[in-house]
């Protein structure tokens, strides 16, 4: 695995990328561009269809699955039939980005959620190297339909009372550790997230996943579309 020592958020780095991939920079619209992130060298290229596609750095880890009451006890609008699993799955895509996976069996479910209002609190030592101190989120999901294209609701919660829109980086480990739990050879599986609904801010998220020899995570990219809704300057 690799050393990255940062996530990058998806959303932002997707607009970024179409912002200089469309010309919207300095009117030379491009096919490719580099951006040098935190996590490091990010490649991301505009596909046929108008997508951005961003390569995201990861150092994957899938952590032993832990019982936290508190996630479900907090969630006084669902009963114990909405819940897949005792145990949460805790997967990082990076170290210092890391989530708890809440699988819910259906997607009115997923609808009935609301957010936390404080992040949940890990054993002490659980993520290892991986623990950077700044918390865990709650990533809440539903796999709608199976097949050469995976379709998922999901919903983020974290801190104090937050839920994020669009959030590729969890997305990615979603969608890897979905790729791991179902054994898939070696090859590409492709991911459909939906996220945002309850928000009224529904946002689309397109993963590939990439799997190595061992059923291991190799690499990770995201795809999306953004638009421009406004302009200015900023004096600094």
């Amino acid at each position: 695995m690799g050393t990255h020592k940062g996530a990058i958020a998806g959303h932002p780095t997707i607009g970024t990328g179409f912002y200089f991939l469309s010309g919207l920079a300095d009117g030379d619209a491009r096919d490719n561009i580099t951006l040098l992130a935190k996590a490091g060298k990010v490649p991301i290229t505009r596909t046929a269809t108008g997508a951005v596609r961003v390569q995201v750095p990861i150092d994957f880890k899938i952590h032993a699955a832990v019982e936290l009451p508190s996630v479900k006890a907090l969630q006084g609008s669902l009963h114990a039939a909405d819940y897949m699993a005792d145990a949460l799955p805790v997967v990082s895509i990076v170290k210092g980005m890391n989530c708890v996976f809440l699988e819910l069996s259906s997607e009115a479910a997923v609808s009935r959620l609301g957010p936390y209002p404080a992040p949940p609190v890990l054993p002490e030592g659980h993520l290892g190297q991986w623990d950077t101190g700044t918390g865990v989120m709650v990533y809440a999901f539903f796999v709608q339909e199976e097949g050469e294209v995976t379709k998922v609701r999901t919903r983020m919660f974290y801190g104090a009372g937050n839920e994020d829109a669009a959030t590729g980086s969890a997305a990615s480990a979603l969608s890897g550790w979905l790729t791991v739990r179902n054994g898939r050879s070696v090859g590409r599986r492709r991911f459909e997230i939906l996220q945002g609904v309850e928000m009224k801010r529904r946002s689309e998220i397109s993963v590939e996943v990439e799997v190595g020899e061992g059923n291991e995570v190799v690499g990770v990219a995201i795809e999306g579309k953004a638009v421009k809704v406004m302009e200015g300057q900023l004096e600094i």
